[in-house]
């Protein structure tokens, strides 16, 4: 009887937790994720930017992500708040709301208690992992066996590699290659605390929130339990690069975070995904720069809610855009960036290509998807 008790009680708090969730699946809108919007097959199978284009390997969702204990960290678009279920065994499927109040809309800073939101639509957590960030120094790319096994999927290394494909080196005599069979695999000898790598108490989490409404990207210290603005302008739309107080954003509906803090941006209003790096400079990648990775497995977490692995190339950076004054100090206008860019939505013009071989014909893909 007490047990039937505590499941009712245990599923009535997931009801709060799942009305703010997209169900998964083909039926639900965001199934397909406009990741693969202006996609670049051809440049993407070229075995020179396989091994130098500095592929950054990340998860990202609609609503909700994990941090690395496995707590599900929830963005209620509905209610403008911000929540999490533990995973923790003290703690087991308590929910924690943080920050935010329940259908008040604004885009206040300052402690977690008094901050507002409006319509959050994704979450991810940086959690500064110095054994995945030592992995991700160090990752060379391996050619799977056509069609992949999940073991090579999920369980390849360094040692074992061979047993699922052979290295992209420049040994290797291939010039193209199929790059949805690219694995991008850690090739580093980890030490026995580096592969017990734990967590204390005080670890600094950073938790980044797609203020879709506020135009925005804001950014929750968990030690420091406050909320600051991360990225754009809260609460004015627009379209540009620079550090904070000059970038802006329309719409973001989707954030995720490399191993190194790398920060990637679906910016939906201006249909472009946009990247922060280290030091905050605010950069365009140009359309095909980030696809599903259909290698890596997500991690498996509640609900059977889906992560999407995703790989974006840091070095696919616009080099102008729209409106005229996209890049700050450029003098680019849009008269001539159909000459010296990769922009789509050139009428007539065709845009440049990322990549001109010798004796290599690359094929232009507007507004297509490699599916």
């Amino acid at each position: 009887m007490n047990s039937l008790i505590e499941l009712s009680i245990i599923s009535l708090l997931f009801l709060r937790a799942t009305k703010c969730l997209d169900s998964p699946g083909p039926f639900n809108n965001y199934y397909t994720i406009p990741f693969y919007y202006g996609a670049r097959t051809d440049e993407r199978n070229v075995k020179t930017v396989i091994m130098n284009d500095e592929p950054s390997l990340f998860f990202w969702s609609y609503n909700y992500n994990v941090d690395y204990r496995n707590n599900l960290w929830v963005a209620d678009k509905q209610q403008s708040t911000i929540f999490y279920i533990s995973k923790e065994q003290a703690t087991w499927n308590a929910i924690f709301k943080v920050s935010g109040t329940d259908g008040v809309t604004g885009d206040r800073d300052g402690n977690i208690a008094k901050a507002t939101f409006n319509h959050p639509s994704s979450i991810c957590v940086y959690d500064a992992n110095t054994t995945r960030i030592l992995q991700s120094d160090n990752l060379k790319p391996v050619l799977l066996n056509n069609p992949p096994s999940d073991f090579c999927k999920k369980s390849i290394t360094m040692d074992n590699y061979q047993e699922c494909g052979v290295l992209v080196d420049e040994s290797l005599e291939m010039v193209t290659m199929n790059h949805s069979l690219i694995k991008y695999v850690p090739f580093i000898e980890l030490t026995k605390e580096q592969k017990n790598f734990s967590y204390s108490n005080t670890e600094p989490r950073k938790v980044y929130i797609a203020d879709k409404m506020n135009h925005c990207i804001r950014r929750l210290d968990v030690s420091k339990a406050e909320v600051s603005t991360f990225a754009g302008i809260c609460g004015k739309a627009g379209f540009k690069d620079g550090l904070l107080g000059q970038n802006m954003l329309t719409r973001p509906e989707l954030v995720g975070v490399d191993a190194h803090g790398i920060i990637f941006i679906y910016d939906a209003g201006n249909n472009y995904i946009r990247m922060i790096d280290k030091d905050g400079y605010m950069h365009t990648l140009i359309q095909g720069a980030c696809k599903e990775d259909p290698n890596t497995i997500p991690p498996k977490i509640p609900f059977q809610l889906k992560l999407r692995a995703m790989i974006c190339y840091k070095t696919w950076i616009k080099t102008s855009g729209q409106p005229d004054s996209h890049l700050i100090g450029t003098g680019v206008t849009k008269n001539t960036e159909c000459l010296d860019d990769h922009y789509v939505n050139c009428k007539n013009i065709q845009p440049r290509p990322l990549i001109m071989e010798k004796n290599f014909t690359v094929i232009q893909f507007n507004n297509k998807r490699d599916l």
